[in-house]
């Protein structure tokens, strides 16, 4: 993730790894409410907070597009160096 983060300009918000209890739907942590701090967090703010951390609609078909692109992500070295 260090390394992702690196392309992203300082005053922007970093990306990170979401603890495991969060947005469980089998296991331990299962239906339970919490944030991706592993903070607990009412069942009454649960769903505008998980609308909040996760993709919306639009940005599920912005990337379903993206992943049409033969380019949207680069080749391994390997694949390059020859």
């Amino acid at each position: 993730m260090d390394r992702l983060n690196q392309l992203i300009p300082e005053r922007e918000r970093r990306l990170k790894v979401p603890e495991l209890q969060f947005n469980r739907r089998i296991g331990q942590w299962a239906h339970q409410c919490w944030t991706v701090d592993g903070e607990p967090l009412e069942q009454e703010r649960y769903a505008a907070y998980l609308a909040s951390q996760l993709p919306s609609l639009e940005d599920r078909a912005l990337l379903a597009d993206i992943f049409k692109e033969s380019d949207w992500i680069a080749p391994k070295k390997s694949d390059t160096e020859g």
